[in-house]
């Protein structure tokens, strides 16, 4: 759940060991404060959803990875819907 600071080397490592499926759950933009923090980003992409390039950087990783992206965030609404599709 994120697509932060710890999210996106987790997310990295997940899809370079060959998972085949992953959910990212985050609804954040790219800020110019965290480039130093996400080295996946560039200052060019500022204002843009994370989840998207985090997307796409796995899918680069791992063709083979279904990524499924939930841009809403968790909320109490989704929770169990959301997280009752992974194990």
């Amino acid at each position: 759940i994120g697509a932060g600071e710890l999210g996106i080397p987790v997310l990295t490592y997940l899809a370079s060991m060959g998972v085949g499926s992953m959910g990212i759950v985050d609804s954040g933009l790219i800020s110019i404060q965290m480039l130093s923090m996400q080295p996946l980003f560039r200052y060019n992409q500022v204002d843009q959803s994370r989840i998207h390039l985090v997307a796409q950087h796995i899918r680069d990783l791992n063709p083979n990875c279904k990524v499924e992206i939930y841009e809403d965030g968790l909320t109490t609404a989704n929770v169990l819907e959301v997280i009752s599709r992974y194990t």
